[in-house]
């Protein structure tokens, strides 16, 4: 049985991954790799041009670079806050163009993800 969809491949974002960013969290590349591609994949990707995709990325692995993760359970750490930032701002976006109900849900989600970004500096 054969089905009529077809299977949407994910374009490869180029994010450099360069020595800076390296001493900022990991002495491993592969890890910092990984790690920025999960920080970027968790932005709704599939909602901006191709332009936009990799102004995020060279901003999250800057975010990253800024934040200044010492290893990598910091590292991993500073991603979540990048990915939950990005969720929020998603969330009071989304409630800014709606109307009530769906407001209030949007605005109650981003309370909880801003609430989420305080427990995690703490």
């Amino acid at each position: 049985m054969t089905s009529n969809k077809t299977k949407q491949t994910k374009k490869a974002i180029a994010i450099p991954v360069t020595r800076e960013a390296c001493d900022a969290c990991s002495i491993s590349n592969n890890f910092l790799d990984v790690l920025l591609t999960q920080t970027v994949h968790s932005a709704p990707l599939s909602l901006m041009a191709e332009e936009q995709k990799s102004k995020y990325a060279a901003a999250a692995g800057g975010a990253l670079i800024g934040i200044q993760p010492k290893g990598e359970l910091e590292g991993m750490l500073a991603a979540q806050l990048i990915a939950c930032h990005t969720a929020a701002m998603e969330c009071y976006h989304r409630a800014m163009n709606s109307q009530l109900p769906a407001r209030d849900y949007h605005l109650n989600q981003a309370n909880k993800l801003s609430r989420g970004l305080v427990n995690r500096t703490d």
